[in-house]
Formats: structure tokens, sequence, C-alpha cells
């Protein structure tokens, strides 16, 4: 069958680049990727075997993608290998089966997956390989030449969007961090509960559509919620109020603070929960 080489790396990069999710962008150009070879699974990788582990970062299969953050630590039999000494077609690595080399024996391995033949796509920027595309086949028809020589034309669409993902994934990182040191020092910034508590709530409402803070725990000896301090856009208030709850609540607040939820719930509809309603 002749395949355009144009139009076979037109479509696949329009869904490389199709989503900012790189799952979804993944498993969308594995079901165009279908049409040409016998895909069954696809890895996107970040690392590199000098640095002693691969980091899976997505997956795709016929029926569900899913995002990972998965690393595979690589043993010294691997670290030995070289990549010159891998069969090679076109830059892409081709394996015939799970024991064909270190490098897929432990890979396989650890995702647990059942593989007859793969092959590995080398992303590279610059003259550092930034990552791996993997292709696994599960079927009796192996992958050949022409496969490797198709994967191979979008080495640099997956190269950009493996940049891309780890930078977001990076800058989404940072902001967590960002935001739990400069939520912490609000809340740590007053040795009055109330006042750290609208100082808290201040800075929340940059990202929430928060009106209201309570600070409260259950009092379990006494089947009631204790509220210490409140905050709204007028200030904080120390308080000590207590509310009896219902055999309903109750039960929903014993849940709640012993393991199904110790750090937060969050009530989408309050009408409908007994407990935002108590």
């Amino acid at each position: 069958m002749h395949i355009d080489e144009n139009e076979f790396f037109r479509g696949a990069t329009l869904r490389i680049c199709g989503s900012l999710e790189i799952e979804k962008a993944l498993h969308s150009c594995f079901l165009f990727l279908q049409e040409f070879m016998p895909l069954d699974r696809v890895y996107l990788q970040c690392g590199d075997c000098d640095k002693h582990n691969i980091r899976t970062i997505a997956t795709a299969t016929p029926t569900e993608y899913t995002a990972l953050d998965e690393i595979t630590q690589f043993s010294p039999e691997v670290m030995d290998c070289e990549h010159k000494d891998l069969p090679e077609r076109y830059g892409v690595y081709m394996f015939e089966g799970p024991e064909s080399s270190p490098i897929s024996r432990e890979m396989l391995k650890f995702h647990q997956v059942p593989c007859t033949a793969h092959m590995v796509l080398p992303l590279i920027s610059g003259e550092e390989i930034v990552g791996h595309l993997v292709c696994l086949t599960e079927s009796e028809q192996k992958f050949t030449d022409e496969h490797a020589r198709l994967i191979s034309l979008l080495k640099e669409p997956f190269t950009i969007a493996l940049s891309n993902t780890l930078k977001h994934r990076s800058e989404l990182k940072l902001y967590d961090r960002n935001f739990f040191w400069e939520a912490t020092i609000r809340i740590c910034s007053s040795l009055e509960i109330e006042e750290a508590l609208f100082s808290t709530l201040q800075f929340l409402q940059q990202d929430l559509p928060a009106d209201k803070m309570a600070l409260e725990y259950y009092e379990e000896t006494l089947d009631s919620m204790r509220t210490i301090a409140i905050a709204d856009s007028t200030g904080g208030k120390n308080v000590d109020l207590l509310t009896p709850l219902s055999a309903e609540a109750k039960e929903l607040a014993s849940r709640k603070y012993h393991g199904e939820h110790p750090r937060f719930y969050l009530f989408q509809n309050p009408k409908e929960n007994k407990l935002a309603q108590e």
C-alpha cells in the first residue's frame, strides 16, 4: 500500500498537537497510527538511560488513555548497554520480543504488559535524548522497516509535544509549591486565629469563589461541631459556637474525621448534604 508521507505526517501531527492534555493527544495519534501498523499500546517517556531511569508520562490503548508519572529504575546491566548495539532502522530501535534486550525486558516487566514486539523512537533535542515514544504490539504481525520509517517521521512533533508537556507540568508544580507556602505564611501570620483566617480567605479569593470561611472541629463526646473562628469580606471573628448534630449528620462527621476525608471535604451542593445543612 502506497502511503503519502506528507499526508501521514500532517494527519499524525494534527492529532499530536490537537489537545493540551498529552494523554488525549497520544490516544488520538494512536488511533490514527493503528491504520498503518499493528499497534496495541504506546507509551510516551522522558529521560535517558544515561540518567539511570525513564519516566513514563502517558500511555494509550485502543480503549483508554492515562496521564502517568511512573519511574523505571534500570539495573547496572542496562546501564552497561550501548545504544549503538541495539537493532535500529531509520533511527528507530526495533525489538523482536520482551527478552531481546535488557532494556526492553526491564521496561516491560515494570509496566507488566504483554508484548510480542516493540519499537522505540528516541526523541532528540539538539544532541540530547529527551524522551522516547514506545510502540508495542501483541499480535503475531511484527513491526517492519516501513513501520519504523513512518514512526521516524514523527520525531519532531513528538519531541515538541513532550517538551511542552514537561514545561507545563513543571509550571504546575512550581505554582502548587508557591500556593502552599503563601497559604502557610498567611495561616501562621498571626497568633490571633481570626486574623490569620481572614488573611487566608483574602489569598484564596484570588483563585476560589470563596465568600466565607469557618474553622471548626468535631466534638465527638458532645456529638457536635465546634466553630472557633469565622471570616468574610469584612474581617475575621473569634467565636465559640457549638452545633448539635442529628444522628445522620453525626455519622457523616464521624466518617469524615476518621479516615475517609481527614483533611478537607468539599460540598458541591450543601442543600443535599445533611452535615453541611446543620
